[in-house]
């Protein structure tokens, strides 16, 4: 009786093996493809975005609220929020080809003057902006602007495992795996919708610093909105930082339009179209 447990036991374990490395096969031979598609799909959207910063700590809240448009690769913002001093405070961001700028304009102003808080033309800059908006229209496959697609790409993954989970009536998968060398541990957590082109549902990233044991978690979330063209649109984005921050997104009127080269350029928002070179020089 006692082997025949035991021969149940190792079949059973067997099965379970067996599955798990057919979801992992699944899931290394799909996602990358289907990032693609999510990359390029966001990558095409416009429309109107909302983002609420709170901190739980300094027991603070900020709000900012704006337009974007986001045309392969290049991002443009015009975001408002609370200056400070009863006005509000415009932000044009844009990161392309031409290079990036983040001009701002206080209407509390009397001389209603700006100031440019960045202007650069190298990928470096490019990259800073789209960190800091793109990453929300970016939710279907980055984890608070670290795209998930590079991470399962980097030598020093290990432990990766694909399992079947069901949520909310939707058949996921959660994907979770170790990362980085080995004196500072992160582990990651993802629940995907194989449904959806793999797109990100949720998510945990913690970070162990072995030798101080110092101990980081960030964790994030998307709720999706009726899809277009068939692809997964990001309409509830919410981000749990570290120190007590969260960033919680909302896209309203979300659409796929060829808008024209000026739109939401510094000349059409009224401040001086300066170039990079001109800055710099």
């Amino acid at each position: 009786m006692r082997r025949l447990l035991l021969v149940v036991a190792i079949l059973t374990a067997a099965r379970q093996g067996f599955a798990g490395n057919t979801d992992v096969a699944e899931f290394k031979r799909e996602y990358p493809d289907a990032a693609r598609r999510l990359v390029g799909f966001a990558e095409t959207l416009s429309g109107k975005i909302e983002i609420v910063e709170s901190n739980s700590v300094r027991k603070t809240t900020t709000r900012q609220s704006g337009e974007f448009q986001a045309d392969r690769g290049l991002f443009r913002f015009v975001m408002e929020k609370p200056d400070g001093a009863g006005g509000r405070s415009t932000i044009a961001t844009g990161a392309g080809p031409g290079g990036t700028y983040t001009p701002t304009k206080n209407s509390s102003d009397s001389k209603n003057s700006y100031g440019v808080a960045s202007l650069g033309g190298d990928q470096k800059d490019r990259e800073i902006v789209n960190q800091r908006f793109g990453r929300y229209i970016h939710a279907s496959h980055s984890m608070g602007g670290t795209d998930l697609a590079k991470v399962i790409r980097a030598s020093t993954l290990r432990n990766l495992t694909v399992e079947p989970v069901v949520d909310k009536g939707r058949s996921l998968k959660c994907v979770k795996f170790d990362v980085g060398p080995e004196e500072r541990v992160n582990r990651v957590s993802v629940n995907l919708d194989p449904s959806a082109s793999w797109a990100i549902v949720d998510w945990t990233y913690e970070v162990l610093m072995k030798e101080s044991g110092t101990f980081s978690k960030t964790s994030g979330s998307v709720e999706y909105g009726p899809p277009i063209d068939g692809m997964p649109v990001p309409k509830v984005v919410q981000v749990n930082d570290v120190a007590g921050r969260k960033y919680v997104t909302q896209f309203t009127d979300l659409s796929r339009p060829k808008l024209p080269s000026d739109r939401f350029s510094m000349s059409e928002l009224d401040f001086p179209n300066w170039s990079a070179s001109r800055l710099r020089g």
